[in-house]
């Protein structure tokens, strides 16, 4: 397989799924169509149980973050779906929560349930910004999930 940069990933995956990615969220933001890869789970009632850092990543509340690391809180605590904080900042697309998370030491390669990391969300949510960030940060884009993919070969194109 030819080698492919994070960026490269995400237009391909950007502009063969514009329309499908616009559709599936129902709902806008103020940059335009808004994605999670963790919107149906929650559109259906099958929420993760989260902690405080959860919700705080999930909303982009930074200082919110920064003070429950203060407290004690563990910078990779896991919710009931083996996701740490860090992987719902991704999927939200809130780039200031990742940078505090990263600043924490978070794990960057750490895997859910499923085996993926904030790489395949960002890549599956189209977050350009945030995979290069990831990946500066030292994420291992060969990191397979439970299904043996990595985050470029869960890109439409492949």
């Amino acid at each position: 397989m030819k080698e492919m940069h994070i960026h490269d990933m995400i237009s391909i995956q950007k502009r063969k799924g514009e329309d499908s990615a616009a559709s599936a969220s129902g709902s806008k933001g103020p940059l335009g169509p808004v994605f999670s890869s963790l919107m149906y789970e929650e559109d259906e009632g099958n929420e993760s149980e989260l902690g405080d850092i959860h919700v705080s990543a999930r909303e982009g509340a930074t200082d919110d973050i920064v003070k429950l690391l203060a407290a004690g809180v563990e910078v990779n605590v896991r919710d009931t779906e083996g996701r740490p904080p860090l992987h719902w900042a991704v999927d939200r697309g809130h780039l200031s929560a990742v940078q505090v998370l990263a600043k924490a030491n978070a794990d960057m390669n750490a895997k859910d349930n499923e085996g993926r990391t904030a790489l395949h969300y960002a890549v599956i949510c189209e977050r350009k910004d945030i995979a290069e960030l990831l990946v500066k940060h030292h994420t291992d884009p060969q990191v397979k999930d439970e299904d043996g993919n990595t985050a470029q070969e869960l890109c439409p194109s492949n």
